[in-house]
């Protein structure tokens, strides 16, 4: 895994879906904003996948794939703990609605959440653009030999 990579991912797609749902939401349109979380998480599962079997040739096993999974965890928790510890100390109304007492219970919720949400996406497309990525490349040197075969 290229922690760099996928970092770099996760992040700018989280910019860009943060902008466009801004954006969106300025010209009228009702949009939830609960989907555009997965899509950082898809986007860079999704890159690494690829950059998987582009280094090895083959779709990784079952293991490597959960592997991935957690290890995609840990960033991404990395990332919003930080970015969660700034917005509550630094956004006004960040700690309306949630006292003392329940900070606990509420940071356990969120990272139970966080943990399905971050290693299910990330397994699933993993090894899913794996996969697509292997099989676009054998389509691709087929068509290529068939050229090849009529020249």
């Amino acid at each position: 895994m290229n922690y760099l990579r996928y970092l770099a991912c996760f992040v700018g797609v989280s910019v860009l879906a943060s902008v466009l749902l801004a954006v969106l939401r300025t010209a009228g349109v009702p949009l939830s904003g609960a989907a555009f979380g997965a899509v950082p998480i898809l986007v860079a599962a999704m890159v690494e996948g690829q950059g998987f079997a582009r280094k090895y040739q083959r779709s990784p096993r079952a293991g490597e794939a959960w592997g991935f999974a957690l290890k995609a965890f840990v960033l991404v928790a990395l990332v919003e703990l930080g970015l969660g510890t700034l917005a509550w100390f630094f956004l006004p109304g960040a700690q309306a609605g949630v006292s003392a007492g329940q900070l606990p219970l509420f940071l356990a919720i969120i990272f139970g959440l966080t943990f399905l949400l971050v290693v299910l996406i990330s397994r699933f497309f993993y090894s899913t653009s794996a996969k697509n990525y292997l099989k676009a490349m054998e389509k691709k040197a087929q068509k290529l030999a068939k050229r090849q075969a009529k020249a």
